[in-house]
């Protein structure tokens, strides 16, 4: 047994990377053969922020793989108090044997936990990787391949869509758009990150700020919520530059290839901002199946992280 940290898929090597897909992948097919995988091993479940199914998927995971958990509040630590991450990670570590953290911090403050106990990123401001785990599982069950998806998202930049944008691109033969406002866009140094994964793999990545009149059919539309873990954003009328990149009927319908694509989302939902009613409660979302997969996504990440 040893232990990893799944904080960023920048940094993890090509074998690792791999792995944790096989984990998931192991996990979806032959869950009734890993009931004790984790026996004797105690998961931390660090949560400072509001979370249904992320939460949810990652204690019942740890569950059905045989682990225990420990459950901390924003409030339960000596974070609150002024103690550092770097100090906490060092204490932790004594007592867990990995922590799964969801938070509005910055990546270093997991970095820092991580000096004492492995961490699995739930979600933070910069990049959500578990949540494209599932997602990748649910194109692969949907679709019966592993690769050749066409990908258009839109909406936000935001944490998903970077993790997105690292994870697709460094598998191969994927091809993912994102259509987003300029001002709500990935940063630049994401966008050059996956370049260079796509370079090596063979993948494509291209940005739009605007939605063209002559669409690329995608298999796969996807979009998230405007506003990122529910925080405003300070432009009182922001949502004027979303508008054009809301899914709706019209939306799905030149951007998809018939009745052979399906629609995306991470959840939450707001019905009528980032997607219609029509569309996230339609025939050809598969947003609540994918919605599911997050426990396979969130069992993948603690194997792949404890075994």
């Amino acid at each position: 047994m040893f232990a990893k940290s799944l904080l960023t898929y920048t940094t993890i090597s090509s074998d690792r990377f791999n792995d944790l897909i096989e984990a998931c992948q192991l996990f979806n097919k032959r869950k009734e053969f890993l009931k004790t995988a984790l026996l004797g091993k105690t998961v931390g479940v660090l949560f400072t922020v509001s979370s249904t199914r992320t939460r949810a998927s990652f204690c019942s995971a740890a569950l059905k793989l045989g682990a225990n958990i420990i459950n901390f509040g924003p409030d339960d630590l000596q974070l609150k108090t002024g103690e550092t991450f770097a100090d906490t990670g060092k204490v932790l570590g004594g007592y867990i044997d990995t922590l799964v953290v969801r938070t509005n911090n910055s990546l270093d403050d997991m970095k820092n936990l991580s000096l004492g106990v492995p961490v699995v990123n739930a979600m933070s401001i910069c990049e959500h990787p578990s949540q494209v785990l599932g997602d990748y599982i649910t194109m692969q069950e949907y679709f019966k391949r592993n690769e050749y998806f066409e990908i258009a998202y839109f909406g936000e930049g935001n944490n998903t869509a970077s993790a997105m944008a690292y994870f697709f691109c460094r598998l191969k033969n994927m091809k993912i758009n994102f259509y987003m406002p300029k001002s709500y866009s990935l940063p630049k140094e994401v966008v050059d990150k996956a370049k260079s994964f796509a370079a090596k793999s063979g993948s494509e990545i291209n940005i739009f700020y605007e939605v063209p009149n002559v669409p690329e059919k995608a298999d796969i539309i996807y979009t998230t919520r405007w506003q990122t873990m529910g925080i405003e954003h300070s432009d009182l009328n922001w949502k004027k530059d979303f508008y054009e990149f809301r899914v709706d009927k019209n939306l799905f319908d030149r951007f998809s290839k018939g009745n052979q694509s399906v629609f995306m989302h991470d959840l939450p939902a707001v019905r009528g901002d980032e997607v219609t009613w029509e569309i996230l409660d339609g025939p050809q979302s598969i947003a609540f199946k994918q919605s599911h997969h997050k426990l396979t996504g969130a069992a993948g990440a603690l194997l792949w992280s404890l075994t």
